[in-house]
């Protein structure tokens, strides 16, 4: 991504739901210093688990999910990227 080149704030946004799915159920964990999101190192059954909370939030028509718009596969896609991507520790400790 280049310098001027910013994510839409709709896709902000589903990234920040995503994310909060990911740490209300444990899949992810929050730096409370740089406030980075970073995979816990959970098992796969977690992940399946995650999912399984994301389908039903969206079915059920969370606020906290709602800028998904009942697209459910969506979330559970960004949700896989998300942890895919992430890094098992925060800026903090790595420096």
């Amino acid at each position: 991504m280049g310098l001027f080149n910013f994510p839409s704030s709709a896709r902000r946004r589903k990234r920040r739901a995503a994310e909060r799915v990911g740490v209300e159920t444990g899949l992810f964990q929050q730096c409370p210093v740089c406030r980075e999101i970073t995979e816990k190192q959970a098992p796969e059954a977690l992940l399946q688990q995650t999912l399984d909370m994301a389908e039903q939030w969206v079915r059920e028509g969370d606020a906290r999910v709602a800028v998904f718009r009942g697209n459910s596969g969506e979330l559970k896609g960004l949700i896989r990227e998300i942890r895919e991507r992430s890094e098992y520790s925060c800026l903090c400790e790595r420096m």
